[in-house]
């Protein structure tokens, strides 16, 4: 988990093949677990940030 406040929020590294499964199985055990819909946002990893010479 990460953030600071009580909502939670956690980061899983999972192959791009796998995300949208994974995204459906979390978002289910969540809902049952809690009643309440997650919201998941599937990402890339970038190169991030970095300066910029103008």
């Amino acid at each position: 988990m990460t953030g600071a406040g009580f909502g939670g929020c956690a980061v899983a590294l999972v192959q791009s093949a796998a995300a949208a499964g994974f995204a459906r199985a979390v978002s289910a055990a969540f809902h049952n677990a809690t009643g309440l819909t997650a919201q998941i946002y599937i990402c890339r990893p970038s190169a991030g940030a970095s300066i910029v010479s103008t």
